[in-house]
Parts: C-alpha cells; sequence; structure tokens
C-alpha cells in the first residue's frame, strides 16, 4: 500500500497557505492609519453647520475639505501667493474668501492662472438634506457671482467669464474677459444665454471709444479695439452688429490685421 503520508502533508500545507493569503490582505486593511489632526471652521447655510478644514501638520496646504455629515468636497483653497505660511494663516486665508448669501455658499481661490478670472469661486448649497457642488465661476475686483456694475441677478443666477480670447489681445491690460450667466438647473450650474448683451455690449472704456473715432491713432490700440467689438458681437449672438463692425475693422485696419481678425473670431464659440 502506498505510503499517503507525502500527499497528505503537501495537501495540508496548500491549505493552510489558501487560508493565510485569504485572509492575511484583510488583516494588513484592518490596522488603522494614524488620525490626522484638523483646523476648522463652520459656517452656517440653510441653518445646517458645514465644516471648512486643512490638517493642521501642512505648511503649505492648496486644498480645504468642505463638509456636511458624510458628504465631503475638496476645493482649492490657496495660490502660491499666499500659500507659504503655517496651517492657522492658510486656514484665515479660506476663511477670508468664503462668504453665505442668499442660500449659497461661496468659496474663493485666487488661483492668479488667469489676467482677468481670478478669483475662481466655487459654489455649494444644500438639496434634499445633502451638501451639493454646484460648479464655479470667475470674477474679479469689479464684481462678484451675484452682481457687476449695479446689474444684479434672480436668485440661483450667477455671472461668470469667458476667458476664450484672453491671449489674443496685444497685452492682458487691454484684453478682456467677457461676461455671462449661468443658472442653477438639476444640481449643476449651465449656462443661460440671457442677459449676455446687457452685460457686455460694446463693453469698452473711454480710451477705446476715443480710439473707435480715429482708428489709426494706435495699431495696436486699434486692433484691440475692434477684436474687442467683434468679440463681443460673436459671444453675444448678434450677427448684425459682428457684420457691422466687421466692415468698420476692414477700413481700419491693414489688411493683414483684418484677416488676422478674421481667422480669430472664427474660433469664438457663442454663449448658448
Amino acid at each position: 500500500m502506498p505510503n499517503m503520508q507525502p500527499l497528505l502533508l503537501r495537501e495540508k500545507r496548500r491549505l493552510v497557505a489558501l487560508i493565510f493569503g485569504a485572509f492575511f490582505p484583510v488583516c494588513v486593511a484592518a490596522v488603522p492609519s494614524p488620525a490626522k489632526t484638523l483646523l476648522s471652521f463652520t459656517v452656517t447655510l440653510d441653518n445646517r453647520a458645514i465644516t471648512i478644514s486643512i490638517p493642521s501638520d501642512s505648511m503649505i496646504y492648496d486644498e480645504a475639505m468642505v463638509s456636511l455629515g458624510n458628504h465631503h468636497f475638496t476645493v482649492p483653497a490657496v495660490s502660491g501667493k499666499n500659500a507659504a505660511g503655517p496651517a492657522k494663516e492658510t486656514l484665515e486665508v479660506i476663511r477670508a474668501a468664503t462668504t453665505v448669501e442668499g442660500g449659497y455658499l461661496f468659496i474663493g481661490y485666487d488661483c492668479e492662472c488667469t489676467a482677468h478670472r481670478s478669483p475662481v469661486i466655487t459654489i455649494f448649497a444644500i438639496r434634499h438634506g445633502n451638501l451639493v457642488e454646484l460648479g464655479d465661476v470667475g470674477a474679479n475686483d469689479d464684481m462678484s457671482p451675484l452682481e457687476v456694475k449695479g446689474f444684479k441677478l434672480p436668485p440661483g443666477e450667477f455671472i461668470d467669464m469667458d476667458e476664450q480670447l484672453e491671449d489674443a489681445f496685444s497685452s492682458h491690460a487691454s484684453g478682456e474677459n467677457l461676461l455671462f450667466v449661468v443658472k442653477e438647473r438639476n444640481d449643476k450650474l449651465i449656462r443661460d444665454p440671457r442677459f449676455c448683451w446687457q452685460l457686455n455690449g460694446y463693453n469698452v472704456d473711454d480710451d477705446f471709444k476715443t480710439l473707435g473715432k480715429d482708428p489709426k491713432a494706435n495699431l495696436d490700440g486699434a486692433y484691440d479695439f475692434h477684436l474687442s467689438r467683434a468679440y463681443t458681437d460673436k459671444f453675444c449672438n448678434r450677427p448684425h452688429e459682428l457684420h457691422a463692425d466687421l466692415v468698420r475693422a476692414r477700413s481700419a485696419l491693414s489688411a493683414s490685421s483684418y484677416q488676422q481678425l478674421v481667422d480669430t473670431i472664427k474660433k469664438v464659440r457663442p454663449n448658448a
């Protein structure tokens, strides 16, 4: 009769290996990781306490956690120019950029990523008992998501900035970002083409208006002036104004500059 002990021993070893392999990962995963100490402050939105926090052990932390119960979101918190400091200072930067108004929570982030669309503001709301991140909009020193130069929007609508042509002007100083409206729908922000012309119609300063009367006074200024007009017309879906402004641009600019303007305007996506 054959000796069965070696076979039984191999089967025993295989069974032990299977059991060990199956349970060892679970044992490892069950080891708790040390909890981070958080620095935080709270704001009240619809009678609910929203907690905004960052780890206390970080010298430069570029995200904050926004929490309500088990719902957590991370948002950009600080830019390079104001992040070089201890966590307490970082938290104060975030606190200063946080506001609650009209049933919405706004958290700003000075991203320095564009010449005009900064800070970027993330908008939150409580819907169906839960915290919801609706989206983000751009702002600057002359405007907020709720108002620009006295132009106020209905509740649930916000002002954002288009930046399609930011780099098309001769300089950032002469360029502009057109404004448009977004509104809340199904817990998200979507574009609303209304108010585009009221917000942007020939939105040029006095120097450009003067230049429009004498467009050959400064070549760069003339190009930027006509580009601004055509950009506004195309973005706001005003084909008749666009045609008229292109006729004026053709008579004021060199052939090459005019063609450059036309090619640039072709790339503009209308606000729709």
